[in-house]
Order: C-alpha cells, then structure tokens, then sequence
C-alpha cells in the first residue's frame, strides 16, 4: 500500500538518505540543500505541504518537492522513486490535488527513470536534445569589426532585454515577457551577474543571449540566444556565439551546454558546426490528476 507523510523533524533524516540517490535518478532534480542549507523548524513548515515523503508498505521509497506555479499548474522541483511495485495515485495521496490539475516534471532521461516515470503515468509532452562544447583548447573565430558584445547592465538594461527577447522569440504560443520576468530571473540561483549579452551591429541591439549556472560543476548553460528575424541567416549567429564562447571561457567556465529541438535542424548545424556535439536527451513529462 503507497502512502504519503509530510516532512518533519522526526523523518528528515529519511530524506537526508535520499538526497544523492535522487541525483542519480534525474540529474535535473533540485538540491534542496543548495536552496535551504539546511532543513531546521522553520523551514520544515515552510516546506510541510510541498515536500512528502513516499511509503510502501511502511518502507520508504522516495520523495517529491513540488510546487504551484500557475492555476492547475504544479511544477516537481525534484522526484525520487525506488523499486516501486505498484501504480501511485498522487491525486489520491495528495489530497490538495483537484480534478484535471497537472503535474510537470523536467528530466535528463536514462533507462531507469524513463522506465519508473512511464509506468507511473508520466507522459512525455516535448523533447530537447542538450549539447555540450568543452572549451579547453577553444580558440575564438574572428569577428566583424561591425560587430560589438554589450553586457548586460542590472537596473539599466531589463526593458531593453524584454523588447529584445519578445521581439526575437515572437510566437503565438509563447506569453510575452513582462518587466517582472526579467527582474525575476536576475533573482534566481542560477543567475550569473555579467554573463548576459546583447549584440550590437553598428549601434543597433540585435541579438541577446545569456550564460547560466549548469548542474555540472564548472560548467554553464547558453539560454534565449537568439537574433532578430531580419539579421538570421547572414553570418550572425556564429560569430554572436562565437562571442559568447568566448566570454564563458574568460569567466573560467570548462564546458559550455546548450539546448535546442532535434527539429530545429538550423540550429542543431549551426551549433555543430561550431563544435557543440550531442551529450543527452531533456524530457518533459505530465501527470494528469484524475478524480
């Protein structure tokens, strides 16, 4: 029989045990001790309706952290299931699920958690390939003297970041960024102050992109790099990356990653053929609650 208790002083040592192994099952999961550092009284009631621990049987199988981020929308900071025997209803256990509310859950996939996930119900909505470059021995392409890298300046330059990004990334299926998003993601854990830059082709801002904390150590991740729609396929993008590459490496980063649809074969050549290659597969699962 599953069963689900809220974290507390009396069982935190449980979790404790789980933390490295839940690492290992997706290396997406959220270090709960990098953002708490340690989990005494108060943020034990900060955290008792989001973090629960999973029994069967009376033994302890695993774990899940998660959170409400929009209207029937919780997002899984981080998931540990073992040797689990039959089909969990989180619906069921977690009773402040309603109807039709949805669970997401981002994971680095391998067989095990591919295999546990899908047996429980996740089903799998998009699919990213994550490239990696290792910038030991990296020598940066020359670059048009047009051609300049701005980084981006705190308390300045977010308005111009929000029209720079709405205007590259402008998609029917995307919600516009708002002044909010922007000072919000300078707030987040993963956020790197001085790694984020737009690139300006005689005076004029056509291009953004930032680096950001991987979960690897010494390594970044390159997001929202991008250029505006009249200024593609005209040599741009390679030498703005190029920029960027270079920049990381100044930082002292070893590796940088990247992101991108195994169906955006533009992009997928361009990263190639600057020396990114293929390291994993970046699922995105849903669970639907049913009731």
């Amino acid at each position: 029989m599953i069963s689900f208790k809220q974290i507390n002083k009396n069982n935190k040592n449980v979790l404790n045990s789980m933390i490295d192994k839940a690492l290992s099952f997706n290396e997406l999961n959220e270090d709960l001790y990098r953002q708490y550092k340690d989990l005494d009284v108060f943020t034990l009631l900060k955290l008792r309706k989001r973090l629960f621990l999973i029994f069967q049987d009376r033994i302890c199988i695993g774990f899940i952290w998660l959170e409400k981020t929009d209207y029937k929308l919780y997002r899984i900071h981080s998931l540990y299931l073992d040797k689990v025997k039959e089909n969990i209803d989180f619906g069921d256990n977690l009773h402040f699920l309603q109807n039709k509310d949805t669970l997401y859950y981002e994971c680095r996939l391998n067989p095990f958690n591919k295999n546990v996930l899908e047996y429980q119900g996740f089903i799998k909505k998009n699919h990213t390939i994550e490239m990696k470059m290792d910038l030991e021995g990296y020598i940066s392409a020359e670059v048009n003297i047009e051609l300049n890298l701005k980084i981006f300046e705190e308390n300045k330059d977010e308005a111009l970041r929000c029209q720079l990004q709405n205007e590259i990334f402008d998609s029917i299926r995307r919600i516009p960024l708002s002044l909010k998003d922007i000072f919000n993601d300078e707030s987040q854990n993963y956020y790197i102050k001085g790694a984020s830059y737009f690139l300006n082709l005689n005076g004029e801002d056509i291009g953004y992109g930032q680096l950001i904390e991987h979960d690897y150590k010494n390594s970044v991740t390159l997001v929202n790099f991008g250029l505006k729609k009249e200024y593609r396929k005209k040599g741009y993008g390679s030498l703005f990356l190029n920029l960027v590459i270079n920049e990381g490496k100044k930082l002292g980063f070893k590796t940088i990653f990247l992101r991108v649809s195994p169906d955006n074969n533009e992009a997928v050549k361009l990263y190639s053929r600057i020396g990114f290659r293929t390291c994993s597969n970046i699922v995105n699962y849903e669970y639907k609650v049913k009731k």
